[in-house]
């Protein structure tokens, strides 16, 4: 249902030696999905604003 903002962690990936990741998962329900870095000691966390997927 569209409006609810509840998130539920589907993968954890690291980045490379360089900084870069790729990473792909499939919506298997209707829902928000987002991404989230937790941060580290010389940068802050940061979370992307949720996008909201129809499966249909």
């Amino acid at each position: 249902m569209a409006g609810n903002a509840a998130y539920t962690t589907l993968k954890t990936v690291t980045s490379g030696s360089n900084g870069t990741l790729t990473t792909t998962t499939k919506a298997r329900t209707d829902g928000y999905f987002r991404f989230v870095f937790p941060g580290t000691p010389t940068t802050g966390p940061a979370a992307a604003t949720g996008d909201y997927v129809d499966v249909t």
